[in-house]
């Protein structure tokens, strides 16, 4: 069987041999594909803008009007043609008719500039966040060697509206920091008030998203758990109302190190974000010694 074995692999590396002889060369061909590279020498527009980006902070239902002064730097008149363009990514998305242009068209001669006043009008009820838009004032675009998902406007400026609202409650206990020891109880208090003319309702409740810990080997448990922890708590802040949410640490005997947490408190409030609805934990745990530390030493002179 041995034999035969052996007889077989001679065969086959004679049969390799005759068709792949030691002087043949193998050759891999690609064929790249075509590419239409742009034409960066072609004639556009010359338009100085200022401001490039212009960043505004409103209100939901508030206005406001920012003046762009535009500026022809080129050899020949340039009639504008004002567009407005919402970029595809983002995580909020304005509306192009909360922006108005004043005028729209204008020719502008060489060395001359014009001022276009931009409007803008946040509707009532937007949700709070960033918002933007590219306002340009000719059709020129950027070359590129391939497709691009929006016009990316060469004579354009960048306009930023940060739809803010004033939060209706205030947490007058944004954080907690302490230095605690193994095996003792802690209490600590967080103030809320509510500065507006309804009711809001709350739910604080320990954030799931802190309960774990990277050590030098990885993940960890940290030294305090969820169950270490409670919360007790009224569920609404009436007007003009500043109430107390008591917090009750147990600190387990063997725990040590630090503990980073939060408290996502839950609240009813639109103009509050995620982020700014937690009350940030950070203790500092240690152990007492059970006997004094000491150290004995020798001195050659009294």
């Amino acid at each position: 069987m041995k034999i035969k074995t052996i007889l077989v692999g001679v065969i086959l590396l004679i049969l390799f041999s005759n068709l792949f002889p030691a002087s043949a060369e193998v050759v891999i061909s690609q064929v790249e594909p075509e590419m239409e590279y742009p034409d960066m020498e072609a004639d556009f527009d010359k338009l100085q803008i200022s401001p490039r980006y212009e960043n505004l902070q409103l209100e939901p239902g508030e206005s406001k009007t920012t003046t762009f002064k535009v500026k022809n730097t080129g050899d020949e008149a340039v009639t504008t043609d004002v567009t407005i363009e919402i970029p595809p990514f983002s995580e909020f998305f304005m509306e192009k008719d909360w922006i108005t242009v004043n005028p729209l068209s204008v020719t502008i001669e060489p060395g001359e500039s014009r001022e276009f006043e931009v409007t803008v009008d946040v509707p009532e009820g937007t949700e709070r966040g960033y918002y933007s838009a590219q306002i340009a004032f000719t059709n020129d675009t950027f070359p590129t060697p391939y497709p691009s998902p929006y016009p990316n406007y060469l004579n354009a400026a960048q306009l930023s509206v940060d739809v803010w609202v004033q939060p209706v409650i205030q947490i007058l206990s944004p954080y907690i920091n302490d230095q605690i020891e193994a095996g003792k109880t802690y209490s600590y208090d967080i103030k809320l008030k509510n500065t507006g003319d309804d009711p809001v309702e709350i739910n604080p409740e320990m954030d799931s998203s802190n309960r774990y810990e990277y050590g030098p080997y990885g993940m960890v448990e940290p030294p305090i758990s969820d169950e270490d922890i409670s919360i007790t708590s009224p569920t609404t802040v009436n007007p003009g109302e500043t109430v107390t949410v008591q917090v009750e640490l147990n600190v387990p005997q063997d725990a040590k190190g630090y503990y980073n947490g939060a408290i996502d408190l839950n609240i009813d409030d639109p103009s509050i974000n995620e982020w700014e609805g937690k009350v940030q934990l950070n203790f500092q745990i240690w152990k007492q010694p059970t006997e004094p530390y000491v150290k004995t030493f020798n001195i050659e002179k009294d």
